[in-house]
């Protein structure tokens, strides 16, 4: 099956035999408020807390300002990697864990409100 489409639109699938059909209309779904911690309780690699400076500078259109923020976040990453390499030090993140070449997610989504339970059930071919 291949997907196409917009995260944030409609997303079509294509059976490898079959037709097209829209899998989901984000914009038909209700939006799910998420759930996070405040930025000043967030460790200071979690992600709305790391990346403030430069969603900030996005909502307000200083895409330099934007673009030297992230610059400098991935930069810091690259020379800490580079850091760990030369001392040996493996990278132990809080929520992943590697398989192969992978990281996976540590938390399984069991239990967790299915939002789109039977997607497939009604699906409008094109």
């Amino acid at each position: 099956m291949t997907l196409k489409g917009e995260w944030n639109n409609v997303i079509f699938a294509k059976p490898f035999r079959g037709k097209e059909f829209i899998f989901v209309d984000v914009k038909e779904k209700p939006e799910v408020p998420k759930e996070c911690e405040t930025v000043a309780k967030q460790g200071n690699r979690e992600s709305r807390k790391l990346w403030r400076h430069v969603t900030c500078a996005l909502f307000r259109n200083k895409i330099d300002i934007a673009t030297d923020a992230k610059i400098w976040i991935e930069q810091r990453q690259r020379d800490e990697a580079q850091k760990r390499r030369k001392s040996g030090k493996e990278y132990h993140p809080k929520l992943f864990e590697r398989n192969g070449d992978n990281w996976i997610f540590k938390y399984s989504l069991e239990g967790k409100k299915k939002q789109f339970s039977g997607s497939f059930e009604g699906k409008k071919e094109l």
